[in-house]
Parts: C-alpha cells; structure tokens; sequence
C-alpha cells in the first residue's frame, strides 16, 4: 500500500490520456488487462483470470465497439450495454468466425498461389524498415491473401496458424507450433521463476509479462506483421525503462 497515492495518479493520467472508448481494443486489453494482471495476485494465481477474459471478449470489447467509429459523448451507452447484451446469444450461434474464415481462404491462396517460404515471415522481423527503402515489403497476411482475391476490405486478421501455412506449408506448421510452444513455455517458466511470490518486489520481466500475455491473443487472431509491430514498442519502452531505471527500487 505504500506509494498508493502515486498509483491513483498514475492511472488518473492513465484514463485521461488512453481512454477504453477512445482507442482500439487490442490496446484496451494490453494497457488495462496487463495492469489488472500486475496489480492483483489473484487474477494470476486462480481461474478468476478467465472468467475476466470472457467477460471481455463477450461484453466488453462487443460493447467497446459502439464507440469505434462514434464520439464516446454521442454514444447512448445504456442502449450500447443492452445491444451487446440482446445479441450475445448471437455471438455463439454465428457460424461465420473471423479466425477460421481466414484460416481456409489461407488455405485457398496457398493452393492457388503456393506458400511464400518464409517471406511474410522475413516481414515480420524486418518490421521496422521503411517501405521507402524496401519497396517490397510484405503487408499483413490476412490484408495480403484478400488483395489477391481482390476483394476492396482487406483490414482482415491471420490467425497463427493461418501465419504458418502460408509461411511454410501444411507440413512445416507442425514445426512453427512446436517453436512457438516452446518459446511461450521459455517465456512462462522465466517469469514463474523470478516471481516474488511475498509480493515485496518486482523484477522487471514481472511488469512486461503481463503485457505480452495480452499481445498473445492478439497475436493468436493475427495477423502476426501487426501485432509484432505494436509489441515491440512496448518492449522498447520497457527496456529503456529498465536501463534508466536500474538502480531505482520497485
């Protein structure tokens, strides 16, 4: 409890700068639900944690759309909660889910065009170069396979497996499961590991897991370019953080 005043500030600031109705979902899951992780032992420790996670993916973030495209004032939000309320029976009932969709037109593209060996992928870690210097850089695969069906929507997702078969093949994806299982598992174990389980410190991975535990599930619906994009600048922030802050007690 020490500090607590600080901490109200701080996510006074928080709300003001990042409202949840004034930004993208996937920013409201990683800033919100990474600090909820952080801050309550509970949410990391117990089931509690998923129950919070279908609240958010079946209430809130439905709710959260009201205001996408809609000024938070101009929102009726009592008619916005009743709507998403009144159509949640609907959300298990649609037979038509973004992630499988694109997983089988994926599927399509790679027997009509074959996979890419590895070039969407090579996009992915070379994010961060400009496109005026490489004039080829591959977009997003979800944006990619529809612009070659030439459909004129192509803000689409690209599940990770959908990541995989168009990177390398039905038969590679085995391999590209099997890394990303063992990377999460690495990643799980270091943080499991350095945990304080007295609660009096926190090491520095402790305040970044969380946060890329959000990022997973937006990487898990795609697609990959995108998602590794705004995660490394969480991680770049957090490391220059922790080099500037080092000899700071937390």
């Amino acid at each position: 409890n020490k500090g607590l005043i600080y901490v109200c500030i701080t996510i006074g600031c928080l709300l003001v700068s990042y409202f949840p109705g004034g930004m993208s979902r996937y920013a409201t899951a990683v800033l919100y639900g990474g600090l909820l992780l952080t801050t309550f032992d509970n949410l990391r420790k117990n089931r509690l944690f998923i129950l919070m996670l279908l609240l958010g993916f079946l209430v809130v973030f439905p709710f959260l759309n009201s205001f996408r495209h809609t000024s938070f004032n101009d929102v009726d939000k009592g008619v916005a909660l009743m709507r998403t309320l009144q159509h949640l029976p609907d959300t298990w009932k649609a037979g038509d889910y973004d992630a499988y969709s694109m997983l089988t037109l994926t599927l399509e593209h790679t027997i009509d065009y074959g996979i890419t060996w590895g070039k969407q992928l090579l996009g992915v870690i070379l994010f961060w170069v400009p496109r005026t210097i490489w004039v080829t850089k591959p977009i997003g695969t979800g944006a990619f396979v529809s612009t070659q069906k030439g459909w004129l929507f192509t803000n689409l997702s690209a599940p990770l497996p959908a990541e995989a078969i168009i990177n390398v093949g039905k038969i590679g994806m085995l391999l590209w499961a099997f890394g990303v299982g063992w990377f999460i598992a690495k990643l799980d174990r270091l943080y499991w590991n350095r945990i304080d389980t007295s609660g009096r410190s926190k090491q520095p991975f402790e305040l970044l897991y969380p946060v890329l535990i959000m990022f997973f599930f937006f990487m898990n619906r795609g697609d990959l370019l995108s998602s590794t994009a705004y995660m490394m600048a969480y991680i770049a922030i957090w490391w220059v953080l922790c080099r500037c802050c080092k000899n700071v007690s937390i």
